[in-house]
């Protein structure tokens, strides 16, 4: 796994038994959160890793981003 594959959390470590065993990272409303850079940072992440995996058009991009 590169640096560029990594989502840091902080959190208790029941959260992060529960997120490794369930492969899964829940998410807030970044309007929850008091660090927009978080929700901007992850967004990112997920244009990146989903130009560098998937065959997507760029106009289907900004849709999947819109939903996410």
């Amino acid at each position: 796994m590169t640096e560029e594959n990594l989502i840091y959390h902080y959190c208790p470590s029941a959260a992060f038994l529960s997120i490794i065993e369930n492969k899964a990272l829940w998410l807030s409303e970044v309007s929850k959160t008091n660090d927009y850079s978080e929700g901007k940072d992850f967004l990112d992440h997920v244009k990146n890793f989903i130009i560098d995996e998937g065959n997507i058009i760029i106009n289907e991009l900004d849709e999947i981003i819109k939903n996410i």
